[in-house]
């Protein structure tokens, strides 16, 4: 059902003042609320406390993100979207393509660099710590739902230093986690501009 489709993320809606149509959203990974206005939710009934929003993000009036897009969870669309196929699907393959064709470029500049020299244990590191990190991003968003002791951010950052960003970046588009803190995606893109870079100097000795 295309109408079904819209949404990127997903939070339940914790307070909602229906005579000023506006209320607050908590995103289903533990991470700040987020503020909802009736004019960006598409629904054939009025939301209430306790719904499941799907909604998108985008800066509001005063700079602040908010969802966008909004629908209710279950409940049909009052206009339905023109196509499950569009730009920003298409973006975001696009994204995926390029990100996964940057990897392949630094892991293949490293396992053939005479440094490494296909050294299987370095590529079996190389692979391990992806795997780890992706792993450290689940633990992390579960104990996030569950409110739970969360990794340290240091930590993944780290991880994504050593060689794991794109178990990093994968464990954020299939999880939805830590991708709309702008501190955290500004640091995480520069870690790995600088192992771009860093394989780019190494690949045209």
């Amino acid at each position: 059902m295309a109408n079904m489709l819209r949404g990127s993320f997903r939070g339940k809606l914790i307070s909602w003042k229906d005579d000023k149509g506006f209320g607050f959203i908590q995103p289903e990974d533990g991470s700040k609320e987020i503020f909802l206005h009736i004019s960006s939710l598409d629904s054939t009934r009025r939301p209430k406390s306790g719904d499941f929003i799907r909604y998108d993000l985008a800066p509001g009036q005063r700079g602040k993100i908010q969802a966008v897009n909004a629908r209710i969870e279950g409940v049909p669309l009052a206009t339905p979207e023109p196509s499950p196929v569009s730009p920003t699907y298409s973006a975001k393959i696009l994204v995926w393509l390029a990100v996964s064709g940057t990897f392949l470029f630094c892991f293949i500049s490293a396992i053939y660099h005479p440094l490494f020299g296909m050294n299987f244990l370095f590529i079996e590191a190389y692979i391990i710590l992806n795997l780890l990190t992706f792993l450290m991003y689940w633990i992390d968003k579960y104990a996030a739902v569950k409110k739970r002791w969360r990794i340290p951010e240091k930590t993944l950052h780290g991880l994504e230093l050593l060689g794991g960003w794109f178990g990093g970046f994968v464990a954020q588009q299939v999880l939805r986690h830590k991708t709309i803190k702008p501190s955290y995606q500004s640091l995480f893109w520069s870690i790995v501009a600088l192992h771009v870079g860093f394989w780019s100097w190494m690949f045209f000795q």
